[in-house]
């Protein structure tokens, strides 16, 4: 996991599903299609401004269409590089800088293919550094305010959000899926799979059971049997018979808690703040 951070401070972490996610979100593709429509307005090209109406929509449209899978190429590709060294902050103007490189000539080439020719260099530079700086304003805004309004699901650590307490600070996917740590009910070893078992959908991580729980926060749920992994949500829904745990993943069913790890179990219990929330029998 990388972490893209901007030059004036606010950041967010980033994998393979979190780029994933925005490149098929129709949230963030409306969002950059407004930046588009914005700084179509403030448009200092007086090429593009002489233009007819609609073509002058058609190049700012053009970019902004292209403006998110350029941008989330480079970010797959400094998530694979950039990591190999050791180095996790990336800095966001690099991969702004680098989108535009490349969003820059395709949209004067499709410029002049619909006749609008942008041919004066002083031109070209100034609506590049027009671009970038909107761009940078953009990305603060997104990093520090938009990107929780975008995907409210994967900060809030609790279904319906209620409890700002227990709010993760940081979106989490479970590694070899596109899933939420947030949405993630249960983790099961399967033979050689491991089962990831989510609200609304079951996806099969890549990685070892074993590897996979390792990177979980471990207030985040507990792993109660060699191959099962239940969220804290779950977790703390316990049911004891003697000195048997169970914990209770729906009306009837019961999974229990291995012997070998009830104590560790219970200490866990006694340090989440959600422990009020659990049942005992």
């Amino acid at each position: 996991m990388m972490r893209l951070k901007h030059i004036l401070g606010p950041s967010i972490y980033k994998n393979e599903a979190r780029i994933l996610r925005a490149l098929r979100s129709p949230r963030f593709h409306g969002f950059i299609f407004l930046n588009g429509a914005l700084m179509m307005l403030l448009n200092p090209s007086p090429t593009i401004a002489a233009a007819p109406l609609h073509l002058v929509v058609a190049i700012w449209g053009f970019g902004s269409a292209l403006f998110v899978p350029v941008y989330c190429m480079w970010e797959f590709v400094f998530l694979r590089l950039w990591l190999r060294p050791g180095r996790t902050d990336v800095p966001e103007i690099l991969i702004m800088c680098l989108t535009l490189a490349v969003l820059v000539p395709l949209v004067i080439g499709f410029a002049a293919m619909i006749g609008v020719w942008i041919t004066d260099p002083y031109e070209i530079a100034g609506v590049i550094v027009f671009t970038l700086l909107m761009l940078q304003g953009s990305s603060y805004i997104t990093l520090r305010f938009v990107d929780r309004l975008l995907f409210p699901e994967l900060y809030l650590s609790t279904p319906d959000g209620k409890d700002p307490k227990t709010a993760i600070e940081r979106p989490i996917f479970i590694q070899g899926t596109t899933i939420p740590l947030v949405q993630v009910e249960m983790i099961v070893a399967r033979d050689h799979q491991t089962e990831v078992i989510a609200r609304a959908e079951t996806q099969i991580s890549r990685l070892r059971f074993g590897d996979l729980v390792a990177e979980l926060p471990v207030e985040s749920g507990f792993q109660i049997h060699r191959s099962i992994w239940v969220s804290r949500d779950l977790a703390v829904r316990v049911v004891r018979d003697g000195r048997r745990a169970f914990v209770e993943v729906s009306p009837g069913r019961r999974l229990p808690v291995a012997r070998e790890r009830l104590r560790e179990f219970e200490h866990w219990l006694r340090v989440q703040p959600t422990l009020r929330k659990s049942r005992a029998a």
